[in-house]
């Protein structure tokens, strides 16, 4: 059984799918390093812990940590110490490793209290690069001493980098610490023996192409198969889940469920299913009419979309943060999508000068595809997801979602 769950990342039996795509990444963990490159919500948290639960199984000692709420480098570092932790809580090492760690803070506090600034541009001189260093190194040790090589599956990395630059607009810190990641992964008694597993819920090439630092990323094998679920796979899933909880559902209601989703990411399945089973629970029928009541009702409130939003403006520095959401508005307008034309016409308000225009427009339509808000077909940029497109339209005062033919736009 799959249970209904909205939001927080499945493990065990609930981890639905995904086989191809484990197969994939298993033979790309026998030669590279990985960057897990995918749109938001489509399931890579899930998947890296299930990476992780089978790395034992594939000849791996891996450790799972996120880095979503590291503060700085000394931060990103103790994230692996924790990753060290989980594996081994009982080697003296660890201990000798806390010390130092605690050493290390101290000495960036001090200097911080003596009004700095911190040196960030030699990592080896710093606290934290010797230390993330020492981490690895004896993760290592501990797979070799387990005759296993060792997988490191870091979630969230866009995420930190973007709080270096928060922190360092001039962007010294963040290149410093992209140079010594790379670095960290080219350890020459590393080479075969320990593979990092990378992603985030924001590209991190974009960040890197964004900086001019592409080439602090060039280990990696691109991973971007990660993506939505076929028809036959969603339809499945639906029905793991009505079986789950007693909420049968008939071919009508399922293709209208289907085409309101339109985008079948595990997500977005599980948020509607969610809300039709709150429905069911009051004694309404399920059918194809009720779908529609729940679909417009999750798109008015919002909060299950307001990230798309949010994280516009944490990826995209002001002013491209506000062009990119004159052009996602123009984008949902007509249900076909816009024409490049048409964004050239909407980015030239902001933008005189028609080279810089060109350009910039070129970065955040690659930014917008990656990220999984936008696609092309026919010449058209048009929304990923019909449930996104319609809460942009609805957020915006555009349209009006109940209104929006649903059958039209999944076909498109």
């Amino acid at each position: 059984m799959v249970a209904v769950k909205v939001g927080a990342a499945v493990i065990g039996d609930d981890f639905f799918n995904r086989e191809a795509e484990q197969r994939r990444l298993w033979q790309h963990f026998e030669t590279d390093h990985v960057l897990l490159l995918a749109p938001r919500r489509v399931g890579k948290t899930s998947l890296m812990l299930k990476l992780s639960d089978d790395a034992a199984d594939k000849g791996f000692l891996a450790a799972y940590v996120t880095v979503e709420s590291a503060t700085d480098e000394m931060g990103f570092v103790m994230k692996l110490l924790d990753g060290a932790r989980s594996l081994d809580k009982s080697k003296s090492w660890l201990k000798s490793l806390a010390n130092l760690a605690s050493g290390a803070q101290k000495a960036v506090r001090n200097a911080v209290r003596k009004g700095g600034p911190v040196e960030f541009r030699d990592p080896t001189a710093e606290p934290w690069g010797t230390l993330g260093q020492k981490v690895a190194t004896e993760l290592h040790k501990l797979a070799a001493k387990n005759n296993k090589r060792l997988l490191l599956l870091v979630d969230e990395v866009p995420v930190f980098v973007l709080q270096l630059l928060k922190l360092d607009p001039s962007g010294d810190r963040a290149r410093t610490f992209l140079h010594w990641f790379r670095e960290l992964r080219q350890t020459p008694e590393f080479i075969g023996t320990v593979r990092w597993l990378v992603t985030g819920s924001i590209g991190l090439d974009n960040i890197a192409r964004r900086m001019g630092l592409t080439r602090t990323i060039n280990d990696f094998y691109m991973f971007n198969d990660l993506g939505a679920f076929t028809e036959e796979h969603a339809r499945t899933f639906l029905g793991v889940l009505s079986e789950s909880v007693n909420l049968p559902m008939d071919e009508p209601t399922m293709k209208r469920f289907l085409e309101r989703v339109g985008w079948l990411i595990p997500f977005h399945l599980q948020v509607l299913f969610s809300a039709l089973l709150d429905e069911r629970g009051q004694g309404k029928a399920m059918a194809p009419e009720l779908v529609d009541v729940v679909y417009k009702r999750l798109v008015d409130r919002g909060h299950y979309f307001d990230h798309w939003v949010e994280r516009q403006r944490e990826e995209l520095q002001a002013p491209d943060d506000q062009h990119a959401i004159h052009l996602l508005t123009a984008a949902a307008r007509p249900p076909e999508g816009a024409l490049h034309s048409t964004l050239e016409v909407v980015l030239g308000h902001q933008i005189a000068d028609v080279d810089a225009r060109d350009q910039k427009l070129r970065y955040l339509l690659d930014v917008l595809q990656s990220d999984g808000y936008l696609v092309t077909a026919e010449g058209r940029y048009r929304f990923r997801s019909p449930m996104l497109r319609d809460f942009w339209l609805h957020r915006s005062g555009s349209a009006n979602p109940s209104g929006s033919n649903g059958a039209e736009r999944a076909k498109r």
